[in-house]
């Protein structure tokens, strides 16, 4: 497909693994020079983690992983750390951010105009 020629291709984690395994498209991956994972937090969801794992793990380039809600950033650079050294690539840098550069914020659309919600609307009482 003409997906294979583009600069810039968006994916899910699980997509991206199955490309990376497939023996068709081997030659798509030795084409591969840089991956962004956004919403690398992910990893550690119950459903889906292995994906991301599995793909950082596979991988045959440099990658930048992001992530505004790590929990714990240097726990997670020292796991990627541990794996970049074990396939021989580059040092795995951290860098962090304290502050925020935009607030969010949440909407709702009523009755023709826009309404700021509130976080106590998204409360349920099984969450208190």
């Amino acid at each position: 497909g003409k997906w294979k020629n583009c600069q810039v291709l968006v994916m899910i984690p699980h997509i991206l693994e199955m490309l990376l395994l497939s023996a068709e498209f081997q030659d798509w991956v030795a084409c591969l020079r840089y991956v962004i994972f956004d919403e690398v937090h992910c990893i550690g969801e119950q459903e889906g983690g292995e994906q991301w794992e599995h793909c950082m793990q596979l991988i045959p380039c440099p990658f930048i992983a992001l992530s505004a809600t790590v929990a714990d950033p240097s726990i997670f650079h020292g796991w990627l750390s541990r794996v970049s050294a074990k396939k021989h690539t580059s040092k795995v840098s951290i860098v962090e951010h304290k502050e925020r550069w935009n607030d969010l914020y949440k909407y709702v659309w009523h009755k023709g105009e826009m309404r700021p919600l509130h976080p106590f609307c998204c409360l349920v009482e099984s969450s208190l």
